[in-house]
C-alpha cells in the first residue's frame, strides 16, 4: 500500500510498450518452471522484472505511507497534505502540482537534515525518490496536465 501518482500522457504509452514484454517473459518463466528448468526460469524471471520496472519508469511515482515515506522526510503526509490538493476523482491540477512542488522545495533543508537519521544505504534511495517525484511534478507542470493520484 502507498501513494501512486500517474501522468497519463507519459505513463500509458510507456507502460503499454513494456507490459507486453513483461507478460511474455512472465509466461515463459511459468512454462520453464513447469518443466523444472530452473536456470531458464530464473533468467526469464529476471527479464520479466526488468520490463516491469521499465513499464513504470515514465509518468509514474510510488511512495509508502508513514515514517518510511519520502514525504515524511519533508515533514509532510500523503493523506494530510497531498490528498486535499486532489479533486473528488483523485486528480491534482497543474496549479496544485506547482503548489506541492514549491512546498517540497521550500522544505529541502528539512529533507537533507532528516536524511542524516535514515539507515546507511537509504539516503541514496531517498535522493533518487526525490528526483523521480520532482521530475514527474515538473513534467506535469510543463505539459499543463493533471496528475492522477491514488492515495
Amino acid at each position: 500500500m502507498g501513494a501512486n501518482l500517474f501522468l497519463k500522457s507519459s505513463f500509458e504509452p510507456n507502460c503499454a510498450k513494456y507490459m507486453n514484454l513483461y507478460s511474455s517473459w512472465n509466461e515463459r518463466k511459468k512454462s520453464f518452471e513447469k518443466q523444472d528448468e530452473t536456470l531458464e526460469a530464473d533468467n526469464a524471471r529476471k527479464l520479466a522484472l526488468k520490463y516491469l520496472i521499465k513499464a513504470h519508469e515514465r509518468g509514474y511515482f510510488s511512495d509508502g505511507y508513514g515514517d518510511g515515506a519520502l514525504l515524511s522526510l519533508f515533514g509532510l503526509s500523503w493523506w494530510v497534505d497531498v490528498a486535499p490538493l486532489t479533486d473528488e476523482k483523485g486528480k491534482m491540477s497543474p496549479k496544485n502540482i506547482q503548489f506541492l512542488l514549491q512546498e517540497l522545495k521550500s522544505r529541502k533543508g528539512l529533507f537533507k537534515e532528516n536524511l542524516k537519521f535514515v539507515k546507511k544505504d537509504d539516503p541514496t534511495y531517498y535522493m533518487k525518490q526525490w528526483k523521480m517525484l520532482r521530475l514527474l511534478l515538473e513534467e506535469a507542470i510543463d505539459k499543463d496536465e493533471a496528475i492522477s493520484c491514488s492515495l
